[in-house]
């Protein structure tokens, strides 16, 4: 396993509706909560910003 500095942004993909709220497009905090089996899959960010990731 790839090891995660904690400077790094970070971003996750969202596709269940029990993750975020139609009604205002927020995600749930729940998204980024470990899972009984310890994997969750995210995705480095390198110089991208808030909107740029919202459209990738």
């Amino acid at each position: 396993m790839v090891q995660i500095d904690p400077s790094e942004n970070l971003t996750r993909f969202v596709f269940s509706n029990n993750n975020f709220r139609s009604s205002d497009r927020s995600v749930k905090y729940s998204a980024f909560m470990q899972p009984p089996n310890k994997l969750l899959s995210v995705f480095r960010i390198f110089d991208l910003d808030d909107q740029e990731v919202r459209t990738k």
